[in-house]
Parts: structure tokens; C-alpha cells; sequence
């Protein structure tokens, strides 16, 4: 299976969406196709041994669209809009406003009024050159029996325009020419305004290609030379300079610089990389030359998935929007009813044709399901936006309607409430000084792997202390480590081994119990010549400093917290009760956490969880939210819903905030879109709306669904 995306030209309305989804459907290659009217785009999924590119284009161009497969780095002459069309819209106001010059100056006391050969000469122009496109899509939606917005500004303009055209031949002095040329000016300025709209708030998807280079400069035999992205391979070594954005996801071999990731992560402060520390594509190098090797391929890379998942809940549709696009597939028909019963209504009424056109035409004008298109997708574009400027990635946007439902989050332990890296809390001897029983630790740690022995290094980085040379250095399985230092014997090992081989550990008794009850690691040292405990350190690993606050958060929005740990119950507990967690549950396998999940599920219960371990995998994927550390592993980073791109907790809050906001917008856009139409249709056919009072009603609509999504981005969080 192949992923191709298509930008497509005409859409005007949801009718069209359907309609453009529909075609693609029916292609034998195609499993699936995503359409969206906020980013005139389709995303479809596509079997190539079926199929080419190409040929989904073609079919989207046989309906009556423009249709071109996307390039993978759009210029910035593609953000722009088409100048023709602007022209198209400044030409049409100077042929408009002469028509209905008249009825401003009335309102001053100024009785002018144009020739009727006149109000012709201008009127043409803007209904068949101008207004042409519109001719051309309700052209191509009839031959595919679909009805669309284009389909009631032909009818309405038209019915103006012909019934006019009538009078001025049979001499008769009932003019509408302003009608019809003003309706289309005012469509096509709503549209304008819209498509300015669409432009900003797909802005944060352009900003993301703009981050990447074009190119980069590949080290091979010892020479540079710059090569398209597309071109570069998984551990191939690039060079990137001072003041330069790095190209691709990889890691630093040689040099080093403080590199600025505020774009992708949103942390604020520019970030020390050295050799060994992972970089990511799109990140700006502040100073300093860095050779990195890369890690991803172009497809792969964070900013690659980052902007796939900002484009996809752009397609998205939420249920309430899935019935509301069943709505607008008969509501073009239903509508073109009503302005039809109008007509025939106020003709037998009054028999005034007249006055029974105008407001027939108000009604075809008023109605339009462009607004009802745009309500989701603009508001997920914004959100999810706005989501990835603060460092969350959106993976699953159906999850976003359970935020404001969530009963229950459950947290993992290590590397999600803590750190992940112990941490040296006590160190006690005995016979020895502290310099002393560090330095004989330290000898013996700076051979070994574990993590314990990082901890002890890290913590002895501030105290200058000079490590002894080690003879016979020996791993013991299940034992630990030793060596000979100076001649004598050395052990460092653990509280199982001392119990089994009976050595007196009495003196260190009261803090090992403080140790063991705060499910704190030990280490002991053990001089093997006299069989003497020379003294213990303990480790633990150190919870996060905002994990605290965010509990607490929790609890004040009435969402209850559930530790599950793989870690000792004692070790659970402790941290449990640090943070205010009540139910603790230390000594789990990722069946038992899964099972867990699936309990509180069973029980009604919109369910959290929060995990970076591949022992997180199974909940991750059951929990109805999920949320995974970008550091975490790679299966947890996909089956999440939301990836926290910054090591913070914090953000737990901010993307369950961001997504109820974005949910909370897509209710008021349906809102308003809807409310145009429930209460305009009868306004125009009562006749308390004109016919380009109705048309800037319809252009209206769709600015205030744009601009409502627009105000995700003011929002305070």
C-alpha cells in the first residue's frame, strides 16, 4: 500500500467533499481516501500493483476539478494565492458597484439610476466571464447527479438575470441586473475571505515544510557535497554549520552546539548537544559545526510524522460531522424545494412575479452548506497546530471528543512519574573516610554497565576524586562486581548476596530498613580479605519535579490517578504516597496492567494512560487515551494518542486543555453554520432579507467558522 496526496482545486462546499471522496472510493486500487475542504486536499491510501498516481488525479479531474499530486517541499509561490482570481474579484466590484451606486445615493435623497443598456453591459460581464466557474462546477455536479453550492448561485443568479434580460426585451422597466451581479461579487469576496482564512490556519503545516532544508551536505570518502534529502540514508554522516536548521533526525558524532527545538517540541530554551545525544530534523543549530549521523530515514523523521498527523486530523471527521455531511447531501435539493415553493406561493398570493423571484432567490442564495464543510477540519487544523507548537503530536483526533469524559488516568512508574536514572540518596561507611570508600566504589563502577554505576558517577563528578587501578576486575553473575586494588579485595554486591553468605551487616541495619521501606536500591562494599561490610549506598530514582502538580491538577478536575508499577510494591507505594495517589499497584506485567485497563473500561469508565516502556504497549493501546513520551520507545510512540514530545508532564494537562478546546470549537462552528440556515431560509422567503443582503449572509458564514477555529491560537493555554 502507497500513500499519495492531492490538491485539489473547485471545492466549494461539503456537497463537493462527498462527492470527491466518493469518485476515489470507486477506484479498484484505492482502500481508502480522505477528503478535506479546509486544505483542498485528499489523502489516499492506494494498492500500486492496482494502480498509479495519476490515475486518481484523472478521476478527479473527469468530475469537474483541478486536481495535481502534491510535491514533496512546496515552495512559497504555492502559498500564494492564484493572481487571476484576485483580478477576477477586483474586476467583477468595479462592474458591481455602478448597479448598485443607485441604491446608496437613494438613501441620501439622490434619485440616478443607469439605462437599462447599461445595467446590461455591466451585468453580462459578471454573470457569464466572472461568474463562469460557477457555470462550470453546478455543469459538472448535475452530470454527476449531485447538487452543490455552485448549483443554487447558478440557479439564483440566473433566475435574476434572465427574468431581467426578459423585461429589458419586452420593454418592460423591472430590472434585476444588480441582483445577480452583486450576489456573485459577494460570493466570490466570501470566498476570498474564506480561502484567506483557510490560509492561516493551515499555516502551521507549511510552517513545518519550511523547516526543513532542501538540502544537505553529505560526508562520503572524506569529501561534502550537498545531495537532495530523499538521497540520504539511514546511518550516513551529514555536516550541518552555525546558523543552519538540521535536515534529518540522527545523532551527534563529532562537534557540539546549542541546538533550538522550540518549533518541534516547544521547550523554549536552546538545548547543549554533544557527541552521543540524539538531534532532531528541523531544530536550528544556534552555533558550532556538528557532524551527525542519521538515524531516520526522510519519511521517518519526527517532522515527517509530525506534519502527516497535523494533515490527517485535518480529514478527520468527528460524528457529530459525519451527520452532519448526510445532511448536506440532500440538503442542496431540499433547499432548491423551498425556493421553489416560495416562488409558487407568493405567485398565487399575490401575483406579483417579481417580488416572488426575489425572495426565491434569497433563499437559493442564502442556503449553503460551505460552512457546514469547514466546521471540523478548520478547527482541527488550528488545534492540532497549536498542539504541535507546544510540543504535542495529535496521533488519533477521535480521542480528543473522551478528554472532557476522562474518569481514570493510569501512570506508570519508571521513566513516566520518575526520571528513569537513579540516583545516589545515602552513603554510609564505616573504617574509611567518604573520599576513600567513594574512591574504592568509583574504581570499581568505571568498568561497569549498569545503571547503578552511572548514578555513582554522575554523583562523584563534583568531588575531583582519582580512581585506583583494578586488577582481576570479575562480573559475578547475580553478585555484582570485584576487583583487587592496591593488593587486597574488593566486592560490591548486593543485600542477597550478604544474607547468603552470612556476613554481619548490623551496623547499617536502621538505614537499610529506611531504604528497603522507601523501595530505595543497595549496593554494598565488601573488603574480602577480612569478609567486612565496609559500607552501603542506596539509589532511587527521583520523580519528575512537575509529576506532584499534575496529580494534583487531576484530582481538582475530579480525574483519579492509578499507579501500576512493574517495580516492588514497596517501591510503588512510596512514590504513590509522595503524590497523593491512593491506589498503588507495584509488581505488574503488562497482562495484569492490560487486564487492569480493560476492568475499569468494563465498569463504564473512560480510561487514561500514560507509559514511555514497551511493557506499556498493551495498555497504551486499550486505554481510550493515550499518552507516550517521545523517548520512550518506538512501539509505545505509535500506538499512543498523544506524543509529549518534551520529557514533561505538564503537557498531560495541556493536551487534554487543547483537546477540549478543539472539540468545544467544533460544536460552536456546527453551531453557526447551522444557525445561518435555520433561520436565514425563512427570513429570505418572508422577505426581511434581499437577495445580496443573502449573499453576504452565505459569505459570511463560512468567515465566522474560519475565524471561531482562528481563535484556538489567541486561546491562554
Amino acid at each position: 500500500m502507497k500513500t499519495v496526496n492531492i490538491k485539489i482545486q473547485g471545492m466549494s462546499c461539503s456537497s463537493c467533499v462527498g462527492r470527491v471522496e466518493k469518485t476515489l472510493s470507486k477506484i479498484p486500487s484505492v482502500k481508502e481516501a480522505k477528503v478535506s475542504l479546509a486544505t483542498n486536499s485528499a489523502i489516499v491510501h492506494y494498492d500500486e500493483k492496482l494502480g498509479a498516481p495519476q490515475d486518481l488525479v484523472n478521476a478527479v479531474e473527469t468530475i469537474g476539478y483541478d486536481a495535481s499530486l502534491e510535491k514533496d517541499q512546496p515552495s512559497s509561490d504555492e502559498d500564494e494565492e492564484p493572481l487571476g482570481r484576485n483580478l477576477h474579484l477586483l474586476l467583477s466590484i468595479l462592474l458591481t458597484v455602478p448597479l448598485v451606486l443607485p441604491m446608496i445615493l437613494m438613501v441620501f435623497g439622490i434619485h440616478w439610476e443607469l439605462s437599462a443598456s447599461w445595467q446590461l453591459a455591466l451585468a453580462t460581464p459578471v454573470q457569464f466571464w466572472i461568474g463562469a466557474h460557477f457555470y462550470r462546477g453546478a455543469f459538472h455536479a448535475l452530470k454527476n447527479k449531485l447538487a452543490t453550492m455552485d448549483v443554487l448561485v447558478v440557479l439564483g443568479t440566473s433566475a435574476a438575470y434572465f427574468l431581467s434580460l426578459y423585461h429589458f426585451i419586452s420593454k418592460q422597466h423591472e430590472f434585476y441586473f444588480e441582483s445577480s451581479a452583486t450576489i456573485i461579487t459577494l460570493v466570490m469576496f466570501g470566498k476570498w475571505l474564506e480561502e484567506k482564512a483557510k490560509h492561516r490556519t493551515t499555516k502551521a503545516i507549511r510552517s513545518l515544510h519550511h523547516l526543513r532544508p532542501a538540502k544537505a551536505r553529505l560526508i562520503q570518502n572524506e569529501q561534502e557535497r550537498e545531495v537532495e534529502l530523499k538521497d540520504i540514508n539511514v546511518d550516513d554522516h551529514i555536516l550541518v554549520k552555525a546558523g543552519e536548521r538540521i535536515p534529518m533526525d540522527g545523532m551527534i558524532v563529532s562537534g557540539a552546539a546549542f541546538v533550538d527545538e522550540a518549533l518541534l517540541t516547544g521547550e523554549s530554551i536552546a538545548q547543549m548537544k554533544n557527541p552521543g545525544d540524539a538531534v532532531i530534523g528541523g531544530s536550528f543549530n544556534s552555533n558550532g559545526y556538528l557532524t551527525i549521523q542519521v538515524t531516520k530515514k526522510l519519511e521517518q523523521s519526527y517532522l515527517n510524522q509530525m506534519m502527516l498527523m497535523i494533515e490527517d486530523a485535518a480529514l478527520y471527521k468527528a460524528p457529530i460531522q459525519r451527520f452532519v455531511d448526510k445532511i448536506a447531501g440532500v440538503f442542496v435539493p431540499v433547499v432548491i424545494f423551498l425556493s421553489l415553493l416560495t416562488f409558487l406561493g407568493l405567485v398565487f398570493s399575490t401575483h406579483d412575479t417579481g417580488l416572488a423571484l426575489l425572495r426565491a432567490v434569497a433563499v437559493l442564495v442564502i442556503a449553503c452548506p460551505c460552512a457546514l464543510g469547514l466546521a471540523t477540519p478548520t478547527a482541527f487544523i488550528v488545534g492540532t497546530g497549536k498542539a504541535a507548537e507546544k510540543g504535542i503530536l495529535i496521533r488519533h483526533p477521535e480521542v480528543m471528543e473522551k478528554a472532557k469524559k476522562l474518569d481514570v488516568i493510569v501512570f506508570d512508574k519508571t521513566g513516566t512519574l520518575t526520571t528513569g536514572k537513579p540516583s545516589v540518596v545515602t552513603i554510609q561507611h564505616q573504617e574509611l573516610s567518604e573520599d576513600q570508600f567513594l574512591t574504592l566504589l568509583l574504581s570499581l563502577e568505571k568498568k561497569s554497565e549498569h545503571p547503578l554505576a552511572a548514578a555513582l558517577v554522575r554523583y562523584t563528578q563534583t568531588k575531583e576524586l582519582k580512581t585506583e587501578f583494578v586488577s582481576d576486575f570479575e562480573v559475578l553473575t547475580g553478585a555484582g562486581v570485584q576487583g583487587k586494588i592496591s593488593g587486597r579485595k574488593y566486592l560490591l554486591t548486593s543485600l542477597k548476596y550478604l544474607k547468603l553468605k552470612g556476613l554481619d551487616y548490623n551496623f547499617f541495619q536502621t538505614t537499610i530498613d529506611q531504604a528497603l521501606n522507601k523501595g530505595e536500591s543497595l549496593s554494598f562494599l565488601v573488603d574480602q580479605e577480612v569478609s567486612k561490610v565496609l559500607g552501603l549506598v542506596s539509589f532511587a530514582d527521583t520523580l519528575k519535579p512537575e509529576a506532584k502538580d499534575l496529580i494534583q491538577n487531576l484530582k481538582a478536575r475530579g480525574i483519579e490517578s492509578v499507579l501500576l508499577s512493574g517495580d516492588n510494591q514497596k517501591a510503588a507505594q512510596y512514590v504513590g504516597n509522595q503524590l497523593g495517589i491512593a491506589q498503588v499497584f507495584g509488581e505488574q506485567s503488562p497482562e495484569s496492567k492490560l487486564a487492569f485497563i480493560q476492568k475499569l473500561q468494563s465498569e463504564g469508565k473512560i480510561v487514561g494512560m500514560v507509559g514511555d516502556g514497551i511493557n506499556d504497549a498493551l495498555s497504551l493501546q486499550a486505554a481510550d487515551l493515550s499518552f507516550a513520551m517521545s523517548s520512550g520507545t518506538d512501539v509505545t510512540v505509535y500506538l499512543s494518542s498523544f506524543i509529549l514530545m518534551r520529557s514533561n508532564l505538564g503537557l498531560v494537562i495541556e493536551a487534554l486543555d487543547i483537546s477540549m478546546l478543539i472539540h468545544r470549537k467544533v460544536k460552536q462552528n456546527l453551531f453557526w453554520a447551522g444557525i445561518y440556515n435555520i433561520l436565514g431560509i425563512p427570513l429570505a422567503a418572508f422577505g426581511w432579507l434581499n437577495p445580496m443582503l443573502a449573499g453576504a449572509c452565505m459569505g459570511l458564514s463560512s468567515v465566522s467558522v474560519m475565524l471561531n477555529a482562528l481563535s484556538i491560537k489567541r486561546s491562554k493555554i
